[in-house]
């Protein structure tokens, strides 16, 4: 009887898609990760990019270098040159290779 208290929630939560968004986790790790708020769903975040290169991004001192900011609006990797983007997106398919939600998070790297 105690067993069906447990099924319950998760049966719910599976079938309305109500599950906890997850920490992003990838490889290489990142500098750094900050987490901001609530969730945003993967589809979200691989329909919905956009792409900046800029002088010199707040913390990011490498060519290779990258902030990705992942929030309820889509997806923005800027970087100072285009291997910066490349990793940004590289580091964007790895978060999206699993469907579902994940924690809306600025991720800097360099």
């Amino acid at each position: 009887m105690t067993w069906k208290i447990f099924l319950i929630p998760a049966v719910l939560a599976a079938v309305t898609g109500c599950t906890s968004p997850r920490d992003i986790s990838v490889t290489p790790v990142p500098e750094s990760v900050t987490y901001v708020g609530g969730g945003v769903s993967t589809e979200k975040l691989a329909s919905s990019i956009s792409e900046e290169l800029v002088e010199s991004p707040d913390g990011v001192t490498s060519e290779e270098g990258y902030i990705l900011t992942l929030s309820d609006k889509g997806s923005r990797i800027e970087a100072s040159g285009r291997a910066g983007l490349f990793y940004g997106r590289k580091t964007l398919e790895q978060i999206c290779e699993n469907p579902g939600k994940v924690r809306t998070c600025v991720i800097r790297d360099n």
